[in-house]
């Protein structure tokens, strides 16, 4: 009441008047009634705080443990599939095979298999090499390769420093590189060119390959005053002779190379550039032997050493047409060497420097093979699946440059599966060509 008493005489300035003492009443009642009132709005308005900081304090921690989970989190591209709740879904051999394709480089790939019907069990190897070279005196440099499984057998074709042209000549005539032009072989792949094409008698041939995936990278190693320039990185996606202009005999250039939706381009920097190969139809995802095709021609004995070649062994030539390269292998056997599959051609200040890295997921078969064989699975529906997605990365990477290959490989397979997806099929003719458009 002490309290209550104080408020009217700390609040207010009263003059002596005659109606003081109704004043002073009216002043209490309402001095109380503000009292109490106000005192009901600070319960109310502390039980609103109270509830506000609760829900407050509740958001702080629901964030924290979601920042939390965030920096805890793995994101390792071999189990997006797995943990994902897309409706991809691959076998782990497939999920393997899709990954080795979006990088091979990646340590993750070593013992890829391939996801064919033909799921033996086979000798996975992985082979590389790395090797340095110049622009040459064009302003213009290329690196193109003929996928191999054979440690003695060239599949690498790259200019020098002392190269001259503007375009792709590989030869200078028959069995003779162009000026400037060098051929590399993977020496650490364990089996020879005649561990799969020698034959005694009827009998096979002591080992056969195939080719889960090969990659290529290439980053400019120049003068810091002198970088510049563009890559550019073409696939043929059915394995088509790429030194050559698309349906002629003229060696290939940077215009009709840029010319094509499926060429991906980057900036010529220090930040490698990656390309990729795979197999670009069934026959290239098994391993061939003496039984499906026979014989034992110059031409079958190339498709054995280059399985992505094929039989084609046309190489450009200096000032047009083509020719061939023709080598023999210790054993005596002849073969020619392949045509390459896949290009990568740069521009920039002559005499520049370039360090390539090459890689190559190999799998054999075979009596010599036999003793390192581990378990192939079969998944023929997601090996589609990969080679669909797979085919279409250069062309979304244009679309989306800053975006991984793994990215636009799971967008791929996506996109896919999607489309792989059973539909409830209508009765109504109607309804069916209204799905199908």
């Amino acid at each position: 009441m002490r309290g209550l008493c104080r408020v009217p005489r700390l609040t207010l300035n009263l003059t002596p008047t005659k109606n003081n003492n109704k004043n002073k009443k009216s002043l209490q009642n309402n001095s109380s009634g503000k009292r109490n009132a106000s005192f009901k709005n600070n319960q109310r308005v502390s039980a609103g705080a109270s509830v506000i900081r609760d829900e407050g304090v509740k958001a702080l921690l629901k964030a924290i443990n979601a920042n939390k989970s965030k920096s805890t989190k793995v994101s390792s591209p071999m189990k997006s599939l797995q943990v994902s709740s897309s409706p991809v879904k691959l076998s782990k051999c497939g999920l393997k095979y899709a990954y080795a394709i979006s990088d091979p480089f990646a340590p993750a790939c070593t013992g890829v298999c391939v996801p064919s019907g033909q799921a033996s069990a086979s000798h996975k190897v992985t082979g590389f090499v790395r090797f340095d070279s110049k622009i040459g005196l064009g302003g213009v440099a290329f690196v193109c390769f003929a996928p191999s499984a054979c440690n003695d057998a060239p599949q690498i074709y790259v200019s020098n420093s002392a190269y001259v042209g503007v375009d792709v000549a590989l030869l200078s005539a028959a069995n003779t590189f162009n000026t400037g032009v060098t051929a590399v072989a993977l020496g650490n792949l364990p089996y020879s060119a005649d561990d799969h094409v020698f034959r005694s008698g009827e009998d096979s041939q002591r080992v056969a390959s195939r080719i889960a995936s090969v990659g290529l990278s290439i980053q400019y190693t120049g003068t810091a005053l002198n970088q510049s320039g563009m890559v550019y990185m073409y696939r043929d996606q059915g394995h088509g002779n790429v030194s050559l202009q698309p349906g002629t005999t003229d060696a290939m250039k940077v215009p009709i190379l840029a010319s094509s939706p499926t060429t991906a381009v980057c900036n010529f920097t220090r930040d490698r550039c990656l390309i990729s190969d795979f197999a670009a139809q069934t026959t290239e995802m098994n391993f061939i032997r003496d039984a499906e095709t026979g014989g034992d021609s110059i031409g079958y004995r190339t498709s054995l050493i280059y399985p992505f070649s094929g039989p084609e062994s046309l190489l450009s030539l200096q000032g047009g047409g083509v020719s061939s390269f023709q080598r023999t292998t210790p054993g005596g056997r002849t073969y020619w060497q392949g045509s390459p599959t896949t290009i990568i051609m740069v521009t920039g200040q002559p005499g520049q420097d370039f360090h390539c890295e090459y890689v190559v997921h190999a799998e054999y078969i075979g009596n010599i093979a036999s003793a390192s064989y581990t378990q192939s699975d079969s998944d023929v529906q997601g090996a589609g699946m990969v080679l669909e997605a797979a085919n279409n990365v250069m062309q979304r990477k244009t679309a989306a440059p800053d975006r991984s290959n793994w990215q636009l490989m799971y967008d791929g397979l996506a996109y896919a599966a999607k489309r792989a997806a059973p539909i409830v099929i209508p009765i109504a003719e109607k309804a069916i060509i209204a799905m199908l458009a």
